[in-house]
């Protein structure tokens, strides 16, 4: 994992092709970090090898797509309708607060009425039970470095999710 003060970027995998571990140096990640983003003067953590996810815990990542989207559009639902006056007003004052004006007017739009998002990012939390769902971006940050992550630990051997070019290659499905 590479963590910065206050963004944990972890990529899930399992042993190399060869069934081998084999541990990153700082250098390794460091020697190509300007290219990707990586804000220099930060104390960064790493991990010399990514984290290890069980088949349970794979499998449990690959079914959220579809109820995480089907969460993110009654979330949409609920907030049209507080705006509406079908539910309480107090909803969408919420989540309109500290919004400037032009992004409640797009938000409210019927253009975007049903439309979720291209990518919901889910912050998860790794627990003896399972996954813990702490946040629902649909805004992602973050993509570009966890890109690299993936082709830094796949270059040195371990198999990762969705493979070295996972997240690039998402986007063009």
């Amino acid at each position: 994992m590479v963590r910065d003060t206050g963004f944990l970027f972890a990529v899930p995998l399992g042993p190399r092709s060869d069934g081998l571990w084999m541990a990153l140096a700082l250098d390794d990640f460091m020697s190509d970090a300007a290219a990707v983003g990586f804000r220099e003067g930060r104390d960064w953590l790493f991990s010399p090898e990514p984290v290890r996810l069980s088949g349970t815990d794979v499998a449990q990542l690959e079914r959220l797509g579809h109820p995480l989207r089907m969460f993110q559009l009654g979330c949409d639902r609920i907030y049209r309708r507080s705006v509406k006056g079908t539910l309480p007003g107090w909803i969408a004052e919420l989540l309109d607060a500290g919004k400037p004006g032009w992004l409640v007017e797009a938000q409210r739009s019927d253009d975007l009425r049903e439309v979720a998002p291209r990518v919901i990012r889910p912050d998860l939390l790794l627990t003896e039970d399972g996954f813990a769902l702490t946040e629902l971006d649909g805004v992602p940050g973050g993509m570009g470095i966890t890109g690299w992550l993936s082709k830094r630990y796949s270059g040195a051997g371990f198999e990762v999710l969705g493979g070295a070019s996972g997240m690039p290659e998402g986007f063009r499905t």
